[in-house]
Protein backbone atom coordinates (compact mmCIF):
# COMPACT_ATOMS: atom_id res chain seq x y z
CA UNK A 1 0.00 0.00 0.00
CA UNK A 2 1.24 3.47 -0.86
CA UNK A 3 -0.25 6.46 0.93
CA UNK A 4 0.86 9.50 -1.06
CA UNK A 5 -0.44 12.45 0.97
CA UNK A 6 0.02 15.60 -1.08
CA UNK A 7 3.37 14.61 -2.62
CA UNK A 8 3.92 15.26 -6.31
CA UNK A 9 4.01 12.15 -8.46
CA UNK A 10 7.50 12.87 -9.78
CA UNK A 11 8.82 13.12 -6.20
CA UNK A 12 7.18 9.80 -5.33
CA UNK A 13 8.70 8.10 -8.39
CA UNK A 14 12.11 9.58 -7.53
CA UNK A 15 11.82 8.28 -3.96
CA UNK A 16 10.84 4.81 -5.17
CA UNK A 17 13.81 4.80 -7.56
CA UNK A 18 16.24 5.88 -4.82
CA UNK A 19 14.88 3.21 -2.47
CA UNK A 20 15.38 0.53 -5.13
CA UNK A 21 11.71 -0.33 -5.64
CA UNK A 22 11.88 0.23 -9.41
CA UNK A 23 14.96 -1.90 -10.19
CA UNK A 24 12.87 -4.57 -11.88
CA UNK A 25 10.39 -2.27 -13.60
CA UNK A 26 7.23 -0.58 -12.34
CA UNK A 27 6.20 -0.84 -8.69
CA UNK A 28 3.26 -3.25 -8.39
CA UNK A 29 1.09 -2.50 -5.37
CA UNK A 30 -2.21 -3.62 -3.95
CA UNK A 31 -3.48 -0.12 -3.04
CA UNK A 32 -2.47 3.45 -3.87
CA UNK A 33 -4.24 6.35 -2.19
CA UNK A 34 -3.94 9.12 -4.77
CA UNK A 35 -2.25 12.33 -3.86
CA UNK A 36 -4.13 15.55 -3.11
CA UNK A 37 -7.68 14.28 -3.73
CA UNK A 38 -6.88 13.22 -7.32
CA UNK A 39 -5.59 16.63 -8.40
CA UNK A 40 -3.93 16.65 -11.82
CA UNK A 41 -1.46 19.19 -10.47
CA UNK A 42 0.16 16.53 -8.27
CA UNK A 43 0.54 13.73 -10.80
CA UNK A 44 1.25 12.82 -14.40
CA UNK A 45 0.87 9.83 -16.70
CA UNK A 46 4.41 8.63 -15.89
CA UNK A 47 3.34 8.19 -12.27
CA UNK A 48 0.53 5.83 -13.32
CA UNK A 49 2.73 3.82 -15.68
CA UNK A 50 5.40 3.52 -12.97
CA UNK A 51 3.20 2.94 -9.90
CA UNK A 52 0.75 0.17 -10.81
CA UNK A 53 -2.00 -0.75 -8.38
CA UNK A 54 -4.89 -3.17 -8.21
CA UNK A 55 -6.84 -0.48 -6.34
CA UNK A 56 -6.59 3.31 -6.61
CA UNK A 57 -8.40 5.26 -3.89
CA UNK A 58 -9.49 8.86 -4.42
CA UNK A 59 -10.97 10.78 -1.52
CA UNK A 60 -12.72 13.82 -3.01
CA UNK A 61 -16.14 15.43 -3.16
CA UNK A 62 -15.80 17.66 -6.23
CA UNK A 63 -14.65 20.67 -4.20
CA UNK A 64 -11.95 22.62 -6.05
CA UNK A 65 -12.53 20.37 -9.07
CA UNK A 66 -11.14 17.25 -7.40
CA UNK A 67 -10.81 14.63 -8.61
CA UNK A 68 -9.66 16.24 -11.85
CA UNK A 69 -11.01 14.53 -14.97
CA UNK A 70 -7.44 14.63 -16.30
CA UNK A 71 -6.27 12.43 -13.43
CA UNK A 72 -8.89 9.80 -14.20
CA UNK A 73 -7.94 9.90 -17.89
CA UNK A 74 -4.23 9.57 -17.00
CA UNK A 75 -4.94 6.40 -15.03
CA UNK A 76 -7.03 4.94 -17.85
CA UNK A 77 -4.46 5.83 -20.53
CA UNK A 78 -1.42 4.63 -18.59
CA UNK A 79 -3.04 1.33 -17.63
CA UNK A 80 -4.62 0.55 -21.02
CA UNK A 81 -6.58 -2.71 -20.90
CA UNK A 82 -5.36 -3.71 -17.42
CA UNK A 83 -7.84 -4.84 -14.80
CA UNK A 84 -7.95 -2.69 -11.65
CA UNK A 85 -10.46 -0.70 -9.60
CA UNK A 86 -10.74 3.02 -8.93
CA UNK A 87 -12.46 3.56 -5.57
CA UNK A 88 -14.07 6.96 -5.05
CA UNK A 89 -15.34 8.21 -1.71
CA UNK A 90 -18.13 10.19 -3.37
CA UNK A 91 -20.32 9.83 -6.42
CA UNK A 92 -22.27 12.98 -5.66
CA UNK A 93 -20.63 16.24 -4.72
CA UNK A 94 -19.83 19.76 -5.79
CA UNK A 95 -19.24 21.05 -9.29
CA UNK A 96 -21.22 18.38 -11.13
CA UNK A 97 -19.18 15.51 -9.72
CA UNK A 98 -21.73 12.81 -10.58
CA UNK A 99 -21.95 13.95 -14.21
CA UNK A 100 -18.14 14.13 -14.52
CA UNK A 101 -17.67 10.64 -13.10
CA UNK A 102 -20.52 9.10 -15.09
CA UNK A 103 -19.15 10.55 -18.35
CA UNK A 104 -15.67 9.20 -17.55
CA UNK A 105 -17.05 5.71 -16.86
CA UNK A 106 -19.19 5.76 -20.02
CA UNK A 107 -16.21 6.78 -22.20
CA UNK A 108 -14.01 4.12 -20.62
CA UNK A 109 -16.62 1.40 -21.09
CA UNK A 110 -17.17 2.44 -24.72
CA UNK A 111 -13.40 2.20 -25.30
CA UNK A 112 -13.36 -1.36 -23.91
CA UNK A 113 -11.63 -0.57 -20.63
CA UNK A 114 -11.50 -3.47 -18.19
CA UNK A 115 -11.20 -1.47 -14.99
CA UNK A 116 -14.04 -0.92 -12.52
CA UNK A 117 -15.14 2.20 -10.69
CA UNK A 118 -16.56 1.71 -7.19
CA UNK A 119 -18.16 4.30 -4.94
CA UNK A 120 -18.47 4.39 -1.17
CA UNK A 121 -22.14 4.37 -0.34
CA UNK A 122 -23.13 6.09 2.88
CA UNK A 123 -22.68 4.89 5.57
CA UNK A 124 -20.52 1.99 4.36
CA UNK A 125 -16.75 2.45 4.21
CA UNK A 126 -14.61 1.57 1.22
CA UNK A 127 -13.66 -2.05 1.67
CA UNK A 128 -10.80 -3.64 -0.24
CA UNK A 129 -10.20 -7.35 0.30
CA UNK A 130 -6.49 -8.09 -0.06
CA UNK A 131 -6.38 -11.69 1.02
CA UNK A 132 -7.95 -14.35 3.14
CA UNK A 133 -10.03 -13.20 6.10
CA UNK A 134 -8.13 -13.12 9.37
CA UNK A 135 -10.81 -15.09 11.17
CA UNK A 136 -11.24 -12.81 14.16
Amino acid sequence: MLLTGDARGDYIVDGLERAGFLRNGPAKLDVVKLQHHGSARNTDEKFFSTVLADHYVISANGKYGNPDPETLEMIATARGKDEFTIHLTNHDGEGGLRELLDKFVARAEAAGAKFKVAYREEPDPIRIELGDPLGF
